[in-house]
């Protein structure tokens, strides 16, 4: 996109990369394709579809041709909300599952919780594990996301998937 000058000059990548690390390849390519989508399609008249000439006949807007076009950091801002990582999840949002803390209430919570320490472990220091999938059950507001997410921001790392109905 750089080479063929398809790029706006306030693309900020330092911030993409900040916002994109939990990102696959395949998600920032997705990313790039659908901030070029808005780029392309902005100013569209959704109303009175139809072909549009690489002149931009349909329009009669300057700086409207197809050609002229680049994607600008707006179009990326719009493109990371619609498109999000299979794996992660914001900080914020395992800190607010634990804001209260994480309260030790006796010999099962110790249990499970160093059972949880446990698994942390063996795929911190496993070559040939390389992903766990740990499933807490109870009954509602029992403590299950805040133990999990304790245990993410505890592990260090990059790639996170925490699933909760809420």
């Amino acid at each position: 996109m750089r080479t063929n000058h398809l790029l706006g000059n306030d693309i900020n990548f330092d911030h993409l990369a900040t916002e994109t690390k939990n990102y696959t390849g395949a998600e920032i390519e997705a990313v790039c394709r659908s901030a070029t989508a808005f780029a392309l399609f902005k100013d569209c008249d959704l109303e009175n579809l139809g072909p549009m000439d690489k002149k931009g006949a349909k329009t009669k807007k300057p700086g409207n041709k197809i050609e002229e076009r680049k994607v600008m950091m707006v179009d990326f801002e719009h493109a990371l909300k619609e498109v999000k990582p299979a794996f992660g999840m914001d900080d914020d949002s395992l800190q607010a599952a634990v804001s209260g803390g994480i309260i030790n209430y006796g010999p099962s919570h110790e249990k499970l919780n160093n059972s949880l320490h446990a698994f942390l472990r063996e795929i911190q220091n496993s070559h040939s594990t390389q992903l766990l999938t740990v499933l807490l059950e109870g009954r509602n507001g029992t403590g299950k996301t805040a133990l999990a997410a304790d245990i993410a921001l505890k592990s260090g790392f990059p790639f996170v998937k925490m699933l909760s109905p809420t």
